[in-house]
């Protein structure tokens, strides 16, 4: 029983650590996690296939299947990072079936495994003790979610979440007096990734070029802060977002939104902190900030960065925008938006019909509405085109007047009222910095 228990409590944990670097890694959007989740299920019930056909696993202890499942994760994770540019080359993002191979073939032998033990398992037991075994599982599969959210979510280190995952197999396979060489083994072999500081490494493999010199796991995902040519980026799963000379994208943004304003006085902004946008929307004097980002990590790095400074009138907050946008008692000046394109489920509701009227709402009669999007291109394809095309559209069902400006973003602008395209002479009539 104290088997069954071990495997439900890693199984749940390395599933855990192991989609997040999937999603770190690869492409971080739900089709992703249905083919990850398509992919263990498939494994799992291939392995169950074979280790309730093969009685070689049968075997009282499951010793060789404990090793297996303590080390195989490991081993998984320093692939995935090392292989994904090989496979795919740099910053490319593969396609579905593309991923979902990809994914078959790394997640191969640690599904595999586990479905062996649960098949194994279920013919070692006596008939009047098989009905406990998915009871059991299923407890080893809660505390298993307990641990990872409890201690070991927020630790950035991957190798030492499944070394901590493999202890519990470790366990599993000592007998009470008695301390066996393959147990040392295991467990010495389970704390050399993280003594070999694998977790840079294997960074360094996915970053080339980069020096990784910070990174912490948020509610969103992994963040990363990589160094290069005296230039830092945050990284946000696969997505970079510059800082500290990097500011084109925030100054575009901001400066074309609140040249549209005589004396802007509340602002609303959202996301972006870390490229500078706070500073320039300072610039205007404004009586009134307030800053929102979903990540309570990056706001954590932007006021550690000095981007976000507390002081009179700066509110900074850690939500959900929309939320706090469609409840907001305040009327505002600009809102400009620097998120993410719409490529995810939770992207996707900044982008809808509903989000654009509670902006509306809470925009001043003659305020201005300002969205970063991706640069468009010299030559549009028909996938982006729609897409320009479809939020133009949903824009246009709430304010009178929207205008496209292309550059290092694409700024769109939106107000009630007509807006001024000649953002040069508006620049030299502020004499801004």
């Amino acid at each position: 029983m104290r088997s069954i228990l071990a495997f439900g409590v890693s199984s749940l944990i390395v599933q855990l650590a192991l989609f997040r670097e999937f999603l770190s890694v690869v492409s971080p959007n739900e089709l992703t996690i249905s083919l990850l989740l398509c992919a263990w299920l498939s494994l799992s019930g291939l392995g169950a296939f074979i280790g309730g056909r093969v009685s070689f696993f049968a075997r009282p202890g499951f010793r060789g299947l404990h090793a297996l499942a303590a080390l195989l994760p490991l081993v998984v994770a320093a692939a995935l990072r090392c292989t994904r540019s090989l496979v795919f080359g740099p910053g490319v993002q593969p396609g579905p079936l593309q991923f979902f191979a990809f994914a078959g073939v790394l997640l191969a032998a640690v599904c595999i495994v586990n479905g062996v033990f649960m098949a194994a398992a279920w013919r070692t037991l006596q008939p009047s003790g098989r009905q406990s075994l998915y009871a059991i599982d299923a407890v080893g599969n809660i505390l298993g979610g307990l641990v990872f959210s409890l201690l070991l979510f927020r630790v950035p280190d991957v190798f030492i979440t499944l070394a901590a995952a493999g202890m519990f197999h470790v366990w599993a396979m000592h007998v009470p007096g008695k301390i066996k060489k393959m147990e040392i083994a295991v467990c010495g072999l389970c704390l050399l990734f993280p003594a070999l500081n694998m977790n840079t490494r294997t960074l360094a493999h996915l970053y080339k070029g980069f020096a990784v010199i910070a990174q912490e796991n948020s509610p969103y995902g992994a963040v990363r802060i990589l160094s290069k040519n005296n230039e830092e980026y945050v990284v946000q799963n696969t997505g970079f977002t510059g800082y500290k000379n990097n500011t084109g994208v925030s100054e575009e943004c901001a400066h074309l939104c609140l040249l549209q304003v005589t004396a802007p006085r509340a602002i609303l902004v959202v996301s972006g902190a870390l490229s500078g946008t706070i500073a320039e929307v300072q610039k205007y004097a404004p009586l009134r900030v307030d800053y929102i980002d979903p990540d309570p990590v990056l706001l954590s790095l932007a006021k550690q960065k000095g981007m976000v400074l507390p002081g009179p009138g700066m509110h900074a907050i850690a939500g959900d925008a929309r939320k706090l946008i469609e409840s907001s008692n305040h009327l505002y000046d600009a809102i400009i938006v620097q998120l993410p394109p719409p490529l995810t489920l939770g992207n996707n509701r900044f982008y809808t019909d509903e989000f654009f009227a509670a902006v509306n709402h809470t925009l001043a009669k003659k305020g201005v509405f300002a969205l970063a999007l991706p640069p468009i291109a010299a030559s549009m394809g028909p996938e982006t085109a729609a897409r320009f095309s479809m939020i133009k559209a949903t824009l246009q069902r709430h304010f009178s007047h929207v205008v496209f400006f292309p550059g290092l973003a694409t700024v769109a602008l939106a107000a009630n009222r007509p807006l001024d395209t000649n953002a040069v002479a508006l620049l030299q009539a502020r004499a801004l910095a």
